[in-house]
């Protein structure tokens, strides 16, 4: 037998069991997902092991039990972040692969899901004093409590940027021309003063909206809002960079975060959100915001992705047409669902439910970028080594139906931590 005495430390209880060993992969596998609860936990196993009604941890007792069993001893802290595993069978591993678990059992042919780990968790290869070091980073944690920074970024940026820009104000303006006032300086982009002889709106619309960026804030902990944006953007982009290609594979979306965990309200921000924010501050409360040239209309007024003082069309064959098309579209109401920021995709407004629940962005097609008919869309699709799952009618979890084998060449790589006999086929 390979079993392992596994116990999992939530906020308010404690569960262990003994399953078989490789259920410390799956486990670890699903802290990608930054649960602070067991429950989370449950959830965020779906990604990994196939849901059979009853739940991953079912059978499990209450309470800790650090005693080792057959493979050896494995702890979870979710509260301290923290991983302490003590086996014979299977060491735990930053960022890798598991075998997804169908409820039949795994087989040779069955998919690998890759996941990344936050750099806050740590792994630990021996069960020697291990809750002194839990206890520690516990009260860490919970003596700085949870950060909702999406309140002072969202709540509190448009009122920066109208007191900014009323005390930018323009006392006179021509058409494109800016006056600073008297004791106005570019402090943050001080560039932008040698650029050009005479200053323009636009200058002073970047100053702004650098100001806000790296101003350290009290409500922020001290940090300014670029720190907290930058901070985590790795993990969140490997995440959804990871649930993309699981859906690929399985032809099935995974199943994304709840709307009321701790990772999707007070998580980091990924490359899709530092976008979406920067179009916020820049486009929506800035560029448009006429109080800098002290006149009722800016002629910096424009769609997003448009060339300042310019719309897009304007000048080239056909575009009166394309002027015609965009204020129409200008006109339709806007839903907050579908303002999703990739390749080029107009963002405004809110932060993306998708993005926030670290699930798949789905776009329409005028924003696809590679065609069906290109040639390395036709060699990926003709590609025997990329093997996909029959899509699921019912969404998740996929089918678990055969697939013909491929031939397989499995290498250990160079460097591998100890325990890991195979690596997944590349």
């Amino acid at each position: 037998m390979s079993q392992v005495t596994m116990t999992i430390i939530g906020p308010d209880r404690a569960i262990h069991g003994h399953p078989h060993a490789s259920c410390i992969d799956e486990v670890v596998a699903a802290l990608s997902a930054d649960p602070e609860t067991i429950e989370e936990l449950e959830a965020a196993m779906a990604r990994f092991v196939e849901p059979d009604g009853r739940g991953p941890f079912a059978g499990w007792s209450s309470g800790m039990c650090d005693e080792p069993c057959d493979a050896g001893v494995c702890i979870i802290d979710l509260g301290a972040r923290l991983v302490v595993a003590e086996s014979t069978y299977s060491t735990p591993i930053q960022a890798g692969q598991v075998q997804y678990r169908y409820a039949r059992g795994r087989s040779e042919d069955d998919p690998w899901v890759t996941f990344h780990l936050a750099d806050d968790w740590k792994l630990r290869f021996d069960a020697v004093d291990w809750d002194a070091e839990a206890e520690m980073r516990r009260n860490e944690r919970l003596a700085a409590g949870p950060l909702d920074f999406r309140k002072v970024l969202y709540g509190r940026v448009c009122r920066f940027i109208v007191e900014q820009c009323l005390a930018a104000r323009a006392e006179s303006a021509a058409s494109g021309d800016w006056t600073p006032p008297a004791g106005w300086t570019f402090t943050e982009l001080p560039e932008r003063a040698g650029k050009v002889d005479v200053p323009l709106a636009e200058h002073a619309v970047a100053e702004i909206h650098a100001r806000w960026l790296m101003t350290p804030r009290d409500d922020l902990r001290g940090q300014a809002p670029r720190d907290v944006l930058l901070a985590g953007r790795g993990h969140i982009d490997w995440n959804l960079q990871d649930r993309g290609e699981q859906w690929s594979v399985f032809r099935a979306c995974p199943p994304g975060l709840s709307r009321e965990s701790a990772a999707f309200r007070f998580g980091p921000c990924g490359t899709h959100e530092n976008v979406l924010y920067y179009d916020l501050g820049r486009f929506e409360g800035v560029v448009r915001h006429p109080a800098v040239h002290g006149v009722a209309q800016s002629p910096f007024r424009q769609p997003a992705y448009g060339v300042a003082g310019r719309r897009p069309g304007a000048g080239r064959p056909g575009g009166r047409a394309i002027l015609r098309r965009t204020s129409r579209r200008q006109r339709r109401p806007r839903r907050p669902e579908r303002k999703v920021c990739r390749s080029g995709a107009p963002a405004q407004g809110v932060r993306s439910p998708a993005v926030g629940r670290r699930g798949t962005v789905r776009l329409g097609g005028r924003y696809s970028v590679l065609s069906r008919q290109a040639p390395i869309a036709k060699k990926r699709n003709m590609d025997s080594t990329i093997r996909r799952q029959p899509a699921s009618r019912n969404g998740w979890p996929p089918a678990a139906a055969p697939v013909t084998p491929a031939p397989r060449i499995r290498t250990s790589p160079p460097g591998s931590p100890r325990g890991i006999d195979e690596w997944p086929p590349q």
